[in-house]
């Protein structure tokens, strides 16, 4: 485990992943979180662990905290960070880290520990099987939040990809690791797929 804040058996768990635990088993109300879980921590620690990053603990703070707070209203990663901070005001570096997954855009001034964040974030999307099974997820998941249709979900989900789509495009335009945003960008492009295929699907029914 890339983590040093997760213990190695339910014994040895850590303050910091005992609160944390309990926090992402509170989003989504009654039903949870589909997709913003704790599981989705997990794998951004298994991407962190696979790509060999160096173990950085603001990096460890900001993927632990980044979607504690998940719910139907806007400023879920602004809100994520302040409540990371009510518990460790110290931690202002990892909320700035957090503050990386608003856009996901990479910049020239960013930090590394900022452009990991927002690669452990994305990097589900390189595999077009994960991402087949990570719509099925959010769509859930919105569906309970937001009191939507899958419908609606589909026409949100497509102009947010698409949008997504653009900030990949910039982040290569950056960031050398070309492989990568290239199975990001496919992924983006399997997800509208998906999204233009309910569209049409919910207009037959």
């Amino acid at each position: 485990m890339w983590s040093k804040l997760i213990g190695d058996t339910f014994r040895t768990r850590t303050s910091v992943e005992i609160y944390a635990r309990e926090y992402y088993g509170l989003n989504g109300g009654l039903n949870g979180c589909a997709y913003h879980n704790w599981l989705h921590i997990l794998d951004c620690y298994d991407y962190l662990e696979k790509s060999a990053v160096a173990y950085d603990e603001d990096l460890d703070y900001a993927v632990m905290h980044h979607d504690i707070v998940y719910d139907n209203q806007p400023y879920k990663e602004l809100r994520s960070a302040e409540l990371m901070l009510e518990w460790y005001p110290k931690r202002k570096t990892a909320a700035e880290i957090i503050m990386a997954t608003v856009d996901h855009k990479i910049t020239e001034d960013m930090t590394w520990q900022e452009q990991m964040m927002i690669k452990a974030d994305l990097h589900q999307l390189a595999d077009l099987a994960q991402a087949t099974r990570n719509y099925v997820k959010i769509m859930d998941e919105s569906v309970g939040l937001y009191g939507i249709t899958p419908l609606e979900f589909a026409t949100g989900n497509a102009t947010f990809m698409m949008q997504l789509q653009l900030t990949i495009l910039a982040n290569m335009q950056v960031d050398a690791d070309h492989d990568f945003w290239d199975d990001v960008r496919q992924g983006i492009d399997h997800t509208i797929a998906i999204s233009q295929s309910m569209k049409k699907l919910g207009k037959l029914q």
